[in-house]
């Protein structure tokens, strides 16, 4: 008599592995046809072009913050001047030398502090454009392009008359900071604009729906 050897339905007993079927959790290939078969993660790697953009606008906060502390030197040295500019004696008629000498300083003090944290968080959205944020590349683009025209004026405009008051080195340390800040917006602004960094924004942001003209040549 031949014995046959049955399988029976909730035995307990799984089937032995076989060469068509790896044990459960062992590691292999994922058969033909199957969803996501052929596919894997491939980490974007971050051009030189976009380090570049973002070690140039990381620059530029800097030189912009030396620039907040130059300018609040300037008027620091020539407080009359800087009411002037401010309007300050118009809008407060019954203050006293005292008083207004407070208001300059104080001010003053708080564009110092205001300087730092616009620094800070320029520096971090310098952190997410590298990171591949479109909306980031934007802000310091357009904040670049500020920054130019800013510069630009500087040889056309004799500047303040606390500026023109002021001691010759701090002038030139002033318009210095500012064209230099401006020439690394420039240089962050050029680098960004790529077609290196432009393919590497297209990869970071696959779902963005890319309008007529917008999607960057390769």
């Amino acid at each position: 008599m031949t014995e046959h050897k049955t399988d029976k339905a909730g035995s307990g007993h799984l089937p032995e592995p076989t060469a068509a079927t790896p044990p459960a959790g062992a590691p292999g290939k994922l058969p033909a046809g199957a969803p996501g078969e052929g596919t894997e993660r491939v980490d974007i790697v971050v051009p030189d072009e976009v380090q570049g953009a973002w070690q140039a606008w990381r620059v530029t906060a800097v030189l912009q913050l030396l620039l907040s502390v130059a300018t609040v030197t300037v008027y620091w040295l020539a407080p009359g001047a800087f009411m002037s500019d401010i309007g300050a004696r118009e809008a407060f008629p019954t203050f006293t030398p005292e008083q207004f000498d407070v208001l300059v300083k104080s001010t003053l003090v708080l564009a110092v502090v205001a300087a730092a944290i616009i620094c800070v968080i320029f520096v971090a959205i310098a952190g997410q454009m590298r990171k591949g944020g479109l909306w980031a590349r934007f802000v310091l683009s357009a904040g670049s392009v500020y920054l130019i025209i800013l510069a630009v004026t500087l040889f056309f405009s004799p500047g303040t008359s606390a500026v023109l008051d002021a001691p010759t080195w701090l002038q030139f340390v002033t318009g210095a900071l500012q064209i230099a800040s401006a020439a690394a917006a420039g240089a962050g602004l050029v680098l960004a604009s790529t077609k290196a960094a432009a393919k590497y924004f297209e990869q970071k942001n696959p779902d963005k729906k890319w309008g007529p003209g917008e999607r960057p040549n390769r």
